[in-house]
């Protein structure tokens, strides 16, 4: 009997299965509502907060936040930071400190336990990005090593836009894993999770729903989709949005019942790609 898989942690950070991703919680009501669900989700287990300051629902979930005042020790917090961001021609380790510094404050921690890092630039200009990756490969390096000395930061993963980008991720010291979308209808990037387990690097993956669209383009299940995800062993966690408590339980539920399994998700994938639309 072969042993159980362990679930990869990023940068030695353990993350719950399900992460919840705050990108919608403006349909669950206001802050006092977005609190309760805050609540719910850590006593369902699910402690690892996805947040952005890009989102129109940030002002939201920073009242409802402070409003819970969930213990740090406790829970693990993920924050989306592009730099540079679109139109910008280089890293700036200031601003990318500065924007680490605006979250603490914001969500009143010590430490923002993994940055998902997005270098923007000009998304339709790939040598452009590559050059700004490369040529600052030192710097990038560098502001990442003092942050985590530092206890700003626990690790930082690349949301890589291309392959490019993942690529070179991969392979830098600063990039403890990747960022990747990872549901039946975006499999683009699943070849990337092997490499990812053997450089012992996690991969995050986000949006399992295809932003509804699984429901209503195939005849995948929730669990399914889920599966596709967290049965990898280099997946620390899968990041979904949540807007109702019904569906945050039953989420939850899936996303802790799955169990790493290395032997049976060639086989998820495949039975993916090769789904009929409804």
């Amino acid at each position: 009997m072969n042993a159980a898989q362990r679930r990869a942690s990023v940068a030695g950070i353990s993350l719950s299965p399900l992460t919840f991703g705050s990108m919608r919680v403006d349909r669950v009501g206001d802050a006092d509502a977005v609190a309760r669900l805050i609540a719910q989700a850590l006593d369902l287990g699910v402690t690892t907060f996805h947040v952005s300051s890009e989102y129109a629902t940030w002002p939201l979930f920073q009242d409802a936040w402070r409003k819970v005042r969930p213990d740090p020790a406790t829970t693990r917090i993920i924050a989306k930071l592009g730099v540079p961001h679109f139109g910008e021609a280089r890293f700036d380790p200031q601003a990318f400190a500065d924007k680490i510094d605006l979250y603490r404050e914001a969500l009143n921690v010590d430490r923002i336990d993994l940055v998902q890092w997005l270098l923007r630039h000009d998304l339709k200009d790939e040598p452009a990005r590559l050059a700004i990756f490369d040529n600052q490969s030192t710097d990038i390096a560098d502001c990442v090593a003092g942050l985590k000395a530092s206890g700003t930061i626990g690790g930082m993963v690349s949301f890589p836009y291309t392959r490019g980008i993942a690529e070179r991720a991969l392979d830098h010291a600063a990039c403890d894993g990747l960022a990747l979308y990872c549901n039946p209808l975006e499999l683009e990037m699943a070849d990337l999770f092997d490499p990812a387990a053997e450089r012992d690097k996690a991969v995050i993956a986000i949006r399992p729903f295809a932003a509804g669209r699984l429901f209503s383009e195939t005849t995948f299940t929730a669990r399914d989709a889920l599966a596709v995800s967290l049965a990898h062993p280099a997946v620390a966690t899968v990041v979904a949005s949540v807007s109702s408590s019904a569906r945050l339980k039953e989420i939850a539920d899936l996303a802790m019942s799955i169990q790493p399994d290395a032997a049976r998700w060639p086989g998820l994938i495949a039975a993916a790609q090769g789904a009929p639309d409804v």
